[in-house]
């Protein structure tokens, strides 16, 4: 569970987001793919330096999960708002992408891998909506 927070006109990920990305090892240059799902679920994709998909092995609602948070060393950017300070993140918007019927509903992110046809439309999707602020990067 992650909570967001917004602020001056966008969204931060606040409390949860830490755990979330040690959970799935998140490093720079790694790509998240959000879809609202409505509810206040996402479904999240998570790409890896070379734009592959990573694959997390499922856990239904039903096995029991470990409590065990893998460690690992993340520089994060902290903002503060308001004097509430929580971790940076890039906007989310849920605009145009509408629940689909038929989808489980769960408590954590579902991830699982897209295939053919729908993986090409959220690639092009990525790529013709993203517009970086810093879009060179140090060599």
């Amino acid at each position: 569970k992650v909570e967001l927070t917004k602020c001056g006109g966008k969204i931060w990920f606040e409390n949860g987001w830490l755990e979330f990305s040690n959970l799935y090892s998140l490093e720079l240059g790694h790509l998240l793919v959000f879809r609202y799902d409505g509810n206040s679920n996402f479904h999240v994709i998570i790409f890896d330096r070379t734009a592959s998909e990573i694959q997390y092995p499922y856990t239904s609602n039903n096995q029991k999960q470990s409590n065990e948070i893998p460690k690992q060393n993340i520089n994060e950017s902290k903002i503060e708002c308001n004097g509430k300070s929580g971790f940076l993140a890039q906007q989310v918007s849920h605009n145009g992408c509408p629940a689909v019927k038929g989808d489980k509903r769960t408590n954590h992110p579902v991830i699982q891998r897209m295939k053919g046809r729908e993986k090409v439309k959220a690639l092009e999707k990525a790529i013709n909506t993203f517009k970086s602020k810093n879009p060179f990067f140090p060599g």
